[in-house]
């Protein structure tokens, strides 16, 4: 990846040209990788919330609301995305900056690559992480699929006037506690914060 290319804005831009994986890919994922495939809705991530307030914590739809990146971005494309169900997150990625967690999926975006031509890993919105969690949660009633930490997001945001923009961060810290979306500075890494790549296909269409 060039160095001089935004990775944040190349991921975002690659999100609308995500395609539906087949059938037949799904299998051999799922069988060789461990991975479940949750759609990732069309939806806000303040949206998302709104739609589903039992899921999510007491104050998180005043929060994503009063952000523009949360409240305006919506993923051009509702497509089905491959996540690794038993191990959301990469060994080792908690304790690093967001940054170096992107790095980390990109490596293990190329290593996949090398199996599974077409597909890619990559970090997602929180939109995305939320609305994976609440679709597996409605097809395991009482169970979210982040269950005891939280993943880095794209997203960007700023907070009680803080001149520089914190990264967004989201998903659960025990398995009965509703999911939960926040920033911190990206710049410093978090024990509970880790990195869970998106496996995602790539096309034209």
């Amino acid at each position: 990846m060039p160095k001089e290319c935004d990775p944040y804005q190349q991921t975002y831009s690659l999100l609308s040209h995500l395609v539906e994986p087949t059938a037949e890919e799904k299998d051999q994922l799922k069988a060789q990788r461990g991975l479940v495939f949750l759609p990732m809705s069309a939806l806000s991530c303040a949206d998302v919330i709104a739609t589903n307030k039992p899921h999510f914590w007491e104050n998180e739809l005043e929060f994503a609301s009063s952000e523009p990146a949360l409240r305006h971005f919506i993923p051009r494309k509702a497509v089905e995305i491959g996540i690794v169900e038993t191990e959301l997150a990469l060994p080792d990625s908690f304790n690093t900056t967001r940054a170096a967690a992107l790095e980390m999926i990109e490596d293990f975006s190329q290593e996949l690559a090398k199996d599974f031509p077409g597909f890619r890993a990559i970090m997602l919105p929180a939109t995305a992480y939320a609305g994976v969690d609440v679709h597996y949660s409605k097809l395991n009633p009482d169970k979210g699929l982040f269950k005891n930490y939280y993943t880095w997001c794209l997203d960007n945001v700023h907070q009680d006037n803080i001149s520089t923009s914190t990264a967004v961060f989201a998903g659960r810290y025990l398995p009965k506690l509703p999911f939960f979306i926040s920033s911190l500075d990206p710049n410093y890494g978090y024990s509970r914060i880790g990195a869970v790549p998106a496996i995602v296909k790539v096309g034209r269409k």
